[in-house]
């Protein structure tokens, strides 16, 4: 009886190690959103003061360029500043500071 419950435990486990390297093989795929190139990261401007009092790049505010924006001529009327604290930025923007300014592995 012991034997048999030792193998029906192995089966068991083999059959969750296997669903689990199959779940981690389908969730390798990319999400094009966090892909960034080098001018989406040029887009990301920091608050001047933001850097002198805190040291924390999740303690500031940013003013991220739209990529629309970016490419308006020179006739259309001058964007103004639109400083967003890091907690309101939203998972994609929040994604873009942290691959400017976090930790270079």
């Amino acid at each position: 009886a012991s034997k048999s419950r030792t193998l029906a435990l192995l089966r068991k486990r083999r059959k969750v190690d296997k669903e689990a390297a199959e779940n981690i093989t389908s969730s390798e795929s990319v999400d094009t959103d966090f892909l960034f190139e080098p001018s989406d990261l040029e887009r990301v401007r920091v608050h001047p003061d933001d850097i002198k009092y805190y040291d924390n790049f999740r303690m500031w505010r940013y003013d991220i360029i739209d990529k629309e924006e970016e490419g308006d001529t020179k006739e259309s009327k001058p964007r103004g500043d639109h400083w967003t604290p890091f907690h309101r930025l939203d998972k994609v923007r929040q994604m873009l500071v942290e691959t400017k300014l976090g930790p270079k592995l």
